[in-house]
C-alpha cells in the first residue's frame, strides 16, 4: 500500500488513526526524506508510537481525533487504515479527500462493505472516489491472516497525477 503512494523526499505525508506506526515505519522506510505526519486519538497508542526509537525523530505526531483535524496545508500522500466501525472509514476517507493536494495520491484499506452498501454517505463517497478518477477494489479475504483477522476488505486508490 505504501509503495503504490510512492512517497518522495520532500513531500507532505499523512497517515491518519496510526494505531501501531506500522504504517508509519513503512512511509519512513519507503521516504526518510518526506514531511511525514502521523495523528492519533488513542492515548496508549499514541504514547507506545511516540516513545519508539524509530518513529521519535523525523515524524510529527498528532495526538488528536482526526475527524476534528484541520491542516495548514494540504498532502500530497495519504495513507489510511481507519476504524471499519459505523462507518467510520467511510467517514474517515471522505475527511482526507479533502486534504489531499492537487496531484497527491490516497491508499485507504476500508471495509468491503465500501463496495456494495446503499447509504447516503458510502454511496457519496464512491461517487467522489469516481469524480476523481479513483477506484475501489476488492482484496483477497486472506488479505489480513497474519494480523489475525478475516475481515472482508477493499482497496482504495486515487492518484491525482494523472
Amino acid at each position: 500500500m505504501v509503495l503504490r503512494a510512492e512517497p518522495a523526499a520532500g513531500e507532505r505525508v499523512l497517515e491518519p488513526e496510526f494505531g501501531d506506526g506500522r504504517i508509519l515505519k513503512a512511509l519512513k522506510l519507503a521516504a526518510p526524506d518526506a514531511l511525514i505526519t502521523g495523528i492519533e486519538l488513542n492515548d496508549e497508542r499514541f504514547l507506545a508510537v511516540k516513545n519508539d526509537s524509530v518513529l521519535s525523530t523525523g515524524v510529527e505526531l498528532v495526538h488528536t481525533d482526526f475527524l476534528g483535524y484541520q491542516p495548514d496545508e494540504t498532502f500530497d500522500v495519504i495513507v489510511m487504515n481507519p476504524p471499519f466501525l459505523k462507518r467510520s472509514d467511510v467517514k474517515h476517507v471522505m475527511h482526507a479527500i479533502a486534504m489531499l493536494a492537487k496531484r497527491g495520491r490516497l491508499q485507504a484499506i476500508l471495509s468491503a462493505g465500501v463496495l456494495f452498501r446503499e447509504d447516503t454517505l458510502t454511496k457519496a463517497l464512491r461517487e467522489r472516489v469516481k469524480q476523481l478518477g479513483g477506484q475501489i477494489s476488492p482484496l483477497p479475504d486472506d488479505t489480513f491472516r497474519e494480523s489475525g483477522t478475516k475481515v472482508k476488505t477493499a482497496r482504495l486508490e486515487i492518484d491525482l497525477r494523472r
